[in-house]
């Protein structure tokens, strides 16, 4: 880089470099019009660019969507992966955690720095909310990346580890067991399919549409076994 003068007297500042044996010369400016670290700016700009002309680039994810827009596009997309009732439950999780936080940004400049700033901020009472919605964000965008919405593994959400929360499991008492073996007898004649399903529940610790959704191909009475298309229920029971 440097500056170069005319008959006249003016003066600007010139960056000259080497491409593909060619001489090239390009005018940054004149003194007065383009500060010295502006020029020098440049002209760094300009040498770095020659370096690599002719080198394979990566092509820069094109994607000016926002997400709101991505999952009203593609949402069918990301959910057919899961069950019914997953589904239902991670849209809940985008309308009511994601959304609000990210929606409004678009696909390709969400951040690590972003979702680690919501992260902090779900800290405390909202940890259970990120808990579930974080495995969403995550599936979102690395569908956004199978469609080249996002440079492939530019994921924000990797690495981030979820809030550690307490198990809580709950086990009826000899006492409860006893008062709800009575209530199931007493409406054994009104209600015997309802009161079948929470005796097989009882028996196989199961969840309720697993034992709602079941059916006879699934059981078998030379094993003991009940398997369903997601689970086998066999280990319980």
């Amino acid at each position: 880089m440097g500056f170069a003068s005319c008959r006249a007297g003016a003066a600007s500042g010139r960056s000259r470099s080497r491409q593909r044996g060619k001489h090239i010369r390009v005018t940054l400016g004149r003194p007065d019009e383009v500060a010295a670290l502006l020029a020098r700016t440049q002209a760094r700009r300009l040498l770095a660019d020659a370096a690599v002309d002719g080198l394979p680039k990566q092509k820069a994810a094109v994607a000016a969507i926002t997400l709101e827009q991505f999952v009203d596009a593609h949402w069918d997309d990301v959910a057919r992966y899961w069950k019914p009732s997953t589904a239902k439950r991670n849209f809940t999780a985008w309308r009511v955690q994601l959304a609000p936080a990210f929606g409004a940004m678009r696909i390709s400049e969400v951040r690590s720095t972003d979702v680690r700033r919501w992260r902090d901020e779900c800290a405390g009472d909202q940890e259970a909310q990120y808990n579930r919605a974080i495995p969403v964000l995550g599936s979102l965008f690395r569908y956004a990346e199978a469609l080249s919405l996002r440079r492939k593994g530019s994921n924000p959400c990797r690495g981030l580890a979820r809030y550690r929360r307490a198990a809580k499991e709950r086990y009826l008492s000899p006492l409860e067991y006893r008062r709800l073996g009575a209530a199931l007898r007493a409406a054994d004649d009104r209600y015997p399919s309802q009161v079948s399903i929470v005796r097989l529940l009882l028996f196989t610790g199961a969840r309720i549409s697993e034992i709602r959704d079941l059916r006879w191909e699934w059981v078998c009475p030379l094993t003991s076994c009940c398997r369903t298309a997601r689970r086998d229920l066999g280990r319980y029971g």
